[in-house]
């Protein structure tokens, strides 16, 4: 929805769904949160969204992918060096998948 240009129902439907769940679940909500907070333009926001993601869920690609992406359009080389070092010690690389190349 939020990508459709329809930011307003897919906050709506986000504020919807259950907060409870598996620390998985807790990952996607807060990648989820990011996204939309990215869309709206709440960058910070957005980056807090993104890092409690990956803090319940170090492998959420899309987390990686989100956060660099903010790191890249803002500048923030230096963050963006620390989340590329922080996805280089998973035992899983992301790599081109996370943008992260």
């Amino acid at each position: 929805l939020a990508t459709a240009n329809r930011l307003a129902d897919a906050e709506t439907l986000f504020k919807s769904l259950p907060t409870k769940g598996t620390s998985l679940y807790q990952s996607a909500a807060q990648q989820s949160s990011g996204t939309l907070n990215a869309i709206g333009g709440k960058t910070d926001e957005a980056i807090t969204a993104y890092k409690k993601s990956l803090a319940l869920n170090p492998y959420n690609l899309q987390s990686y992918a989100g956060l660099a992406g903010i790191y890249k359009q803002a500048g923030k080389q230096t963050e963006l060096k620390g989340l590329v070092s922080e996805a280089s010690q998973l035992d899983i690389k992301p790599g081109k998948s996370a943008e992260l190349d």
